[in-house]
Parts: C-alpha cells; structure tokens; sequence
C-alpha cells in the first residue's frame, strides 16, 4: 500500500520547461508591444509633422483674405459702382489671386500632397461692411487637383 492510488508527482524539470514557456511567451509579447508602440509613434509624430504645415498654410491663407479685404475696403471706399467689380478683380490678380468667372481662388501649399485652396466671391457694390464671401476654405491634394486638370 505505498502507492497512492492515481497521484503523480511532476518534478523539477516540467516546472522549469513551464516557467521557460511563459518566459519565452511574455519576452515575444513585449518584443510585439514596443515596435507596435515605436510605428505608432513614428505615424504620430508624421501627423503632427503634417498638421503644422496644413496648419502653418491656413495662416497664410487668413493673411491674404485679410490683405485682400483691406485693398477692396480701399477700393470700396473710392471706386464707383460701374467701375467697383473690374478694379477689384484686377485688385486680387495683383495680390496673387486667379479670377474665374466672378470666383476668386488661391492654392498654398501645404505638403508634397497637400495645398490649401481658399475660395471667395466678391459681394455685390451697394452691401455695407461685406466685400467677399468665403465659398471654400480647404486642404486639398494632388489627386483632386490632377482630376481637375484633366
């Protein structure tokens, strides 16, 4: 009656082959972990990267509606009501605005793929206080400009 009845003993050598196991399993995950952690971070920092100059853009953007909406307040100001539309336009073609067909457009560049396009149209004589209105205000990129063009 010295052997129990259906117990076996494990030893020393399948405990460490566990504790091994679990090493080597918790080692592969950490290994996982940080270059998952280190792309994140690369794409994080590349968004940031990107979000300055889209937002380093819209600033020149602000400033050439405002310096355009100074020149029409100038022209507004001395300009009669049949002459006020083609001293404007001719206005924003100075500043480095395109003209067509009564829209005012811009594009800025933001990133090799990306531009800015502000957009406005000019308000009619009589109105007081407003001379343009923003139609577009947007990033736009390569893509859409080339399916433009074509």
């Amino acid at each position: 009656m010295s052997k129990s009845g259906g117990v076996y003993r494990i030893g020393t050598g399948a405990t460490s082959l566990m504790m091994i196991l679990v090493i080597l399993c918790l080692t592969a995950l950490s290994v996982i972990s940080y270059s998952s952690a280190r792309s994140e971070l690369s794409v994080a920092r590349r968004a940031a990267e990107v979000n300055g100059q889209v937002y380093a853009a819209m600033d020149q953007g602000y400033d050439l509606l405002a310096a355009l909406d100074a020149a029409l307040w100038e022209i507004h100001a001395a300009a009669d009501e049949q002459t006020y539309a083609q001293t404007c336009y001719e206005a924003a073609r100075q500043a480095g605005w395109t003209v067509e067909e009564d829209c005012l457009s811009v594009e800025i560049p933001a990133t090799e793929k990306l531009s800015l396009r502000v957009q406005a149209t000019l308000l009619p004589y009589g109105e007081q206080g407003a001379r343009l209105e923003i139609t577009g205000f947007a990033t736009v990129t390569q893509a859409e400009e080339m399916e433009a063009f074509f």
